[in-house]
């Protein structure tokens, strides 16, 4: 029997369990699904895995996984968590870096339980027409559709029923993409509702998601650059657009320490 102990902890809605492993320690992903199940196991969008670094460019590597066990290279909610679990338990800096698979990223505890991460932009947002509709393309470290509704339509979408020929486009190849519904409240506040691959199903937040919806909304009014994104957990998250660099700003809490028996 194995026993894993880790904490359990949550940003804007998204709850991950976090593991801290040492240098070369092997990553359980065949317990992932059951850890991460809602019923049979802890319950989770994810599982984080950090390492402390030596000699590299980031105190601390990130290895995120979904809860079905398939490996995502970022996660927005996932990061800001993994920045304040590093902050408090591993000893670093309010300001360090972590190492992801989408590159190494600026993180900063602002408070108690408000972190700013850097987040990745993989290549320049594109309009396509797909199942007939034109919607926004960006890779924010995970790939993310994004389609606009009027606000009054927003609340009564059933995501499961509608995501799937956007969820799956041959644009996006084999593992598709993330899909974010948005609708306008002001140029620069906008409701979010997100359906992620690897969950399958819509999650309360995601982080990814508010920045590939802050750019695609920044087509629209490119004098702005600070975007407000409201999820279904009632949570805002801020997407601020800078000349080289994004960031997302968000809350991030502790909820439990636990021992897993696998």
């Amino acid at each position: 029997m194995k026993l894993l102990r880790g904490s359990k902890m949550e940003g804007a809605g998204n709850d991950f369990l976090l593991f801290e492993l040492l240098p070369g320690e092997v990553i359980p992903v065949a317990l992932i699904p059951k850890m991460c199940h809602r019923t049979r196991g802890l319950g989770a969008d994810g599982a984080i895995f950090l390492t402390a670094l030596k000699n590299d460019d980031a105190q601390i590597l990130m290895q995120f996984y979904n809860c079905d066990g398939s490996r995502a290279a970022m996660c927005g909610n996932g990061l800001r968590c993994a920045a304040l679990y590093a902050y408090r338990k591993m000893d670093c800096p309010p300001m360090f870096r972590i190492r992801t698979d989408s590159g190494v990223l600026l993180v900063e505890v602002k408070s108690l339980n408000t972190v700013r991460v850097e987040m990745p932009n993989i290549a320049p947002g594109r309009e396509c027409l797909v199942a007939g509709k034109t919607v926004f393309f960006a890779d924010t470290g995970v790939p993310h559709c994004v389609i606009t509704v009027p606000l009054n339509v927003l609340p009564g979408l059933d995501l499961p029923a509608i995501a799937s020929p956007f969820r799956h486009a041959t644009a996006w190849g084999l593992e598709g993409a993330n899909v974010d519904w948005i609708a306008q409240v002001s140029p620069t506040a906008w409701q979010i509702r997100t359906f992620e691959r690897g969950v399958e199903a819509e999650t309360e937040a995601c982080g990814t998601g508010a920045v590939a919806a802050a750019l695609a909304v920044h087509e629209r009014y490119p004098d702005e650059s600070s975007f407000q994104m409201v999820f279904p957990s009632g949570e805002t998250l801020t997407v601020d657009l800078l000349l080289s660099q994004i960031f997302l700003t968000g809350p991030a809490h502790f909820i439990a320490s636990f021992d897993f028996s696998s």
